[in-house]
């Protein structure tokens, strides 16, 4: 006999009730981090910016195509986060010199987490309280999850 935990949709970020008339991100509050790589796809590699509990930001050399769908792995120095997230805005935002005269595009992407099972919640929460640099954002999100 197997057990199924319960959806938990992404956008329920605060309390049932508490999010009416409220946005995205003021529902779910980004959190920065530093020095969190974001692997996705087969082998891209980015740089995770922020986190919150319902996506995140990322800097790439690529173009990611929005609406498509990535198995994302978050890598950080006090832990890791596999899960699956749905590119929804990707825009370059500067060149970086690679050597000589040739320049290499910088985009940064953000991408909405699927939905998460209650234990992957509790594993993202876990993690962006590792890794979030803001002393204070991280007692509010330990005060926050309980």
């Amino acid at each position: 006999m197997s057990i199924t935990a319960p959806q938990v949709h992404v956008g329920q970020c605060l309390n049932q009730g508490e999010d009416e008339g409220r946005s995205f991100q003021e529902r779910c509050p980004r959190y920065e981090v530093k020095e969190v790589e974001g692997r996705f796809g087969p082998c891209e590699v980015g740089t995770v910016i922020n986190v919150s509990m319902g996506g995140l930001a990322l800097e790439t050399s690529k173009y990611l195509q929005v609406g498509k769908t990535y198995a994302l792995s978050l890598t950080g120095g006090h832990g890791t986060h596999d899960g699956s997230g749905t590119v929804v805005w990707c825009q370059l935002i500067r060149t970086r010199c690679i050597g000589g005269t040739e320049v290499a595009p910088v985009y940064r992407a953000g991408f909405k987490f699927d939905d998460l099972t209650v234990q992957q919640r509790f594993d993202l929460e876990a993690f962006v309280i590792s890794e979030a640099e803001d002393e204070a954002a991280k007692e509010n999100l330990q005060r926050a999850s309980g």
